[in-house]
Order: structure tokens, then sequence, then C-alpha cells
């Protein structure tokens, strides 16, 4: 049973690698692939109300809304500065990088990671704010922004 589980975090991995070439405007810097601290995050996640079909997003704005708002939106509610180093979630692996150019990084994380669904997992450098844009159940008409202090 070991060595499926193994092949199967070397797959996951690999396919977390080829999703991260295909971004712009950021550096790769780590795959944390086996991290204790980041690991413990995830398994936080219900006890900050990450799961809660009833948390208030922080924000949000329209889901037809014209790509560049949405961009731009997504810039302001995370507020993302070039040479920021953040945290960004990739198929439950967490991945360090480096904001090269913000916008470029807004465009091409909102449409590369996860082809089913839009979606930007950020935690920031400290490790004690997380942050996301989604699309969510809990309003469908809506992108929407929520923030967790951990």
């Amino acid at each position: 049973m070991r060595n499926r589980e193994l092949l199967e975090k070397k797959i996951m991995i690999q396919k977390v690698k080829n999703i991260l070439k295909e971004l712009k405007g950021i550096a790769i810097l780590k795959l944390h692939a086996e991290n204790a601290e980041l690991e413990a995050i995830l398994n936080h996640l219900s006890e900050i109300g990450y799961y809660s079909q009833t948390k208030q997003p922080d924000s949000k704005i329209l889901a037809n809304s014209d790509e560049l708002a949405i961009y731009q939106w997504i810039m302001n509610c995370m507020q993302l500065k070039n040479n920021e180093i953040v945290y960004i979630l990739v198929k439950k692996i967490w991945v360090e990088i480096v904001i090269l150019d913000s916008l470029q990084a807004i465009k091409s994380l909102w449409n590369g990671i996860d082809s089913y669904s839009k979606s930007i997992t950020m935690l920031n450098a400290s490790m004690s704010l997380l942050l996301e844009v989604s699309n969510d159940s809990r309003d469908e008409e809506n992108y929407l922004f929520d923030k967790y202090n951990l």
C-alpha cells in the first residue's frame, strides 16, 4: 500500500509541475509537497469556517463582469504586489511563488490552475492569512472573495 501512495503522490506532483510551467507572471520558488506547517493549515480549514455555507463573503463581483474588471477586483482583494512572496494551493499542494507581474499572475492563476472552476487560494508569506477567490455554491451569480485569519 505504501508504494501505491508514493506513486499517487509522484503523479500528483507531476500534475502540479505541468500546471505551473504554463503560468505567467510568477516565479516558482518551491513545491511544498511535504511541509508539516502547511499541511496543518489544510487540516485546520474546517475550524476556521472555510467550508461553511453560511459565511458571508468579504467581497463579491458579478461572474459576468468584464475580464479586466474581474482581474483588477482580484488584485485589490488579495492586495498583490510585484516581488511579493506568497503560497498558492495547486491540487492540494502548496507552492511558494514570487509575483513578478501582478496582473499577468492573476490572469494566469485565475485561468490556469483548475480547468473545472475559477479559483485562487493563496497564503501570505507569514502564513497568517488565507485568501480565496472563487466561484462558489453559496452564490452562483458572483465570484466571491473570502479572507481567513489563521
